[in-house]
């Protein structure tokens, strides 16, 4: 959400929902078995980076929609990009 004061932007708001303690253990647990866990979520960018920077993922692509996520998905497959 964007504030504005005047009609000039005076700050941004960026709300995620509490990360769940069993959320963080799945994606440690993956990334211990060598999987490369990527987050793509429709979520605004700075949020999706928030929570990312939180579950210790590096790659997060924001402000996706499904249809987009499955594109992503075929994309890293076809290039070989399975872990």
């Amino acid at each position: 959400m964007y504030l504005a004061v005047n009609g000039a932007l005076a700050g941004l708001l960026a709300v995620a929902d509490p990360i769940k303690p069993t959320t963080k253990l799945a994606v440690e647990r993956l990334q211990a078995d060598g999987i490369k866990v990527i987050m793509a979520t429709g979520d605004g960018l700075t949020t999706a980076r928030s929570v990312a920077r939180q579950l210790g993922i590096e790659e997060v692509h924001g402000e996706v929609k499904p249809q987009d996520k499955e594109r992503l998905v075929a994309l890293r497959y076809r290039h070989g990009h399975r872990h």
